[in-house]
């Protein structure tokens, strides 16, 4: 039974139909007060009345509804009402990856999965460390957002559980999971942990990479006894394209035994991309020490990547009299309270500041040394905050388009370009990607500019001042396009004066060498960075950095970019244009600045700061610090400013 368009639940007016399910219906539905549209999930009248689906439904409210996590479908309210008990969650404008993928078992590339399995690990892993299990992981939950290709969110926690409650929300006898990703321990109707969500979230991957189940058997007991006793399939045989690597990492992730497996939705990705992205080194099996789900309380959360025994973890700050510091240490985070400086990473002469900032995941950073301030997109406000890197406190937040991405500063005409990419999910005000033009005489925004498809980041050419912006293009919204172009913005006019078409296909990122007058963009979809002659306005060259290319910085003095790939930096040569190396790190690599012949720093994906030697080109050392894809260092200072975990991080070196 479905609710009528037009009729009101729980004050909420229902749109359309998303999705039907056993349980009941998902609709999209206009909130009562506010200007977007929520996903609305209704259980079927008949099964209101049953105390187990009804126990069942309202658990998913409450147990997601207690996390927060930008991988993880938030829950905003539920009630009942007329008979139907709902829950309003957010609503993910796209498609879930098992319909894609029954839709084209083949439309999933390697990197995207790796992409995918990524996104949904670091949910998997938060739930985790909070003492929640999900014990549905499967494509069908995974949303994959048409707004941001890379916005990718685990739903569906019906059937999760605490890892310490062992009440049972499901008939005598029933299965709670899906048959074809269930681990051995489910299906044997044991006790089970979070290594069973990691086991899901292999066959998950497996599906991805081929199109097929891992045990693709017609029968729901042959596949039950190939998930107990067959040995792990091995993904080379449908796809022997992939690295023999993965045939390795899967055999692991897919271990009966949950002693034989990955500790954490990390360590597993982690392998994974460095079997994708890095050297292919054979994989050493490692039974790592496996944390007991306490009755209250997270699991330990694991840092660092690696297979092998010499798996790092997050570090403990030490508090020591010597120190003549008085902080609060968090155990197994790696960072300090607010505002207060102290050692980092366990090396003397490092002070950090905290500067709270809220949530700016996503957003890029960029340093005007002129006026010593510090410019962060903040996605989640749609503004940009203005940091004194003098006093290390916040002086402005400004006011810009929606989704803000990308900035850059340009000191001499005393102006900051900030890209904004356009309407999140769930938003009713449709916005354009646009450029705000903001005074740092006054952090006003001047003009707003129109730009292309789908904006993602900006650069500035220092020597011309022309503004270079990269739009990005997903499949899911033109599926006959996924090539990007650049923009042109004259900062004269404030205009777009030219657009230079099919520069790569997904391109992240830009930026322009002034002394050759080159612009470099990287392709991540075709594992390549273009080289667009901003004279002639045409690609003239495409470099293959290895992997697939994320963020760039530059260092013209040297004549040097650095190229972030997966789990390495890529070096290249500005002059011929060629990869001259790539610095592999152990972790993945959100984002990379330059401070000019002093330090390369690339930012991790959720922690950590890999600090390169530019001359020798080998890492120095790994702060121990939040991070994101935000990171700028001052180069009068030489003090580095990171984002992560709604602080920014100052760090004085």
């Amino acid at each position: 039974m479905t609710v009528s368009t037009g009729a009101v639940i729980g004050g909420y007016r229902i749109e359309r139909v998303l999705g039907t399910g056993g349980m009941g219906s998902v609709y999209l539905a206009a909130h009562p007060t506010l200007p977007r549209f929520d996903a609305l999930k209704v259980l079927q009248p008949q099964l209101s009345s049953d105390p187990e689906y009804r126990a069942r439904f309202i658990r998913e409210a409450n147990i997601v509804a207690g996390l927060t996590h930008p991988n993880i479908v938030s829950v905003y309210d539920r009630g009942e009402d007329q008979g139907y008990l709902w829950i309003a969650m957010q609503y993910v404008e796209g498609v879930d990856a098992g319909t894609l993928l029954a839709q084209d078992p083949q439309s999933i590339p390697p990197q995207r999965a790796l992409h995918i399995i990524g996104e949904i690990g670091k949910g998997l892993d938060y739930a985790h460390q909070h003492g929640l299990l999900h014990r549905d992981v499967k494509p069908s939950n995974f949303l994959l957002s048409s707004r941001d290709w890379r916005q990718v969110l685990l739903s569906d926690f019906g059937i999760a559980k605490s890892a310490a409650d062992a009440t049972e929300l499901t008939r005598t006898g029933g299965l709670v999971a899906t048959l074809a990703y269930a681990s051995p321990e489910q299906l044997r109707g044991q006790a089970v942990d979070h290594r069973s969500d990691i086991y899901s979230l292999a066959c998950s991957l497996y599906k991805l990479l081929t199109g097929q189940n891992p045990y693709p058997a017609t029968e729901a007991a042959q596949v039950m006894h190939a998930h107990l006793y067959s040995p792990p399939p091995r993904v080379t045989v449908p796809c022997p394209h992939l690295p023999p690597a993965l045939d390795e990492i899967l055999a692991i992730a897919l271990a009966k035994h949950p002693a034989d497996r990955f500790v954490s939705c990390h360590e597993l990705v982690s392998a994974v991309g460095h079997a994708l992205e890095g050297p292919t080194a054979p994989v050493q099996h490692y039974a790592p020490p496996i944390p007991t789900m306490p009755a209250v309380g997270p699991v330990p959360p694991a840092f660092g990547t690696g297979v092998g025994p010499n798996r790092r973890r997050r570090k403990t700050i030490a508090i020591t009299a010597a120190a003549g510091v008085a902080v609060a240490a968090v155990a197994a985070a790696g960072f300090v309270i607010a505002n207060r400086d102290t050692a980092a990473g366990g090396k003397t002469g490092q002070a950090i500041t905290e500067i709270p900032v809220g949530s700016a995941m996503d957003g890029t950073m960029d340093a005007d040394p002129s006026t010593h301030s510090l410019y962060l997109a903040n996605p989640s406000s749609n503004s940009v905050t203005v940091i004194d890197m003098t006093s290390n406190k916040v002086t402005a937040t400004i006011p810009v388009g929606e989704n803000p991405r990308g900035v850059a500063v340009d000191s001499v005409n005393r102006t900051v370009y900030v890209v904004n990419s356009g309407s999140n999910s769930g938003s009713t005000t449709n916005a354009a990607s646009t450029v705000s033009i903001i005074d740092t005489s006054t952090n006003k925004v001047t003009a707003t500019v129109p730009t292309g498809k789908s904006s993602w980041n900006v650069a500035v050419d220092t020597k011309t001042h022309l503004v270079y912006v990269v739009d990005i293009t997903d499949p899911a919204i033109a599926p006959n396009d996924m090539s990007s172009d650049v923009s042109v913005i004259d900062p004269a006019t404030k205009t777009v004066v030219a657009t230079i078409p099919h520069v790569g296909f997904q391109s992240e990122d830009v930026a322009v060498d002034p002394t050759t007058g080159m612009a470099y963009v990287t392709s991540f979809s075709d594992g390549s960075v273009k080289v667009v002659d901003t004279t002639s306005r045409a690609v003239v060259s495409s470099i293959q950095p290895g992997g697939m290319p994320g963020r760039i910085a530059l260092d013209p003095s040297s004549h040097t970019a650095y190229v972030t790939s997966g789990s390495g930096l890529a070096v290249v040569d500005t002059i011929t244009n060629t990869r001259s190396t790539i610095i592999p790190a152990d972790c993945r690599l959100h984002g990379v600045t330059v401070d000019p012949g002093h330090a390369v720093y690339a930012a991790c994906t959720s922690e950590g700061v890999v600090v390169i030697d530019p001359n020798t080109r080998t890492i120095r050392e790994t702060l121990s610090v939040p991070s994101d894809v935000g990171i700028a260092a001052d180069p009068g200072s030489h003090i580095l400013y990171v984002y992560g975990g709604g602080y920014v991080s100052a760090i004085k070196r």
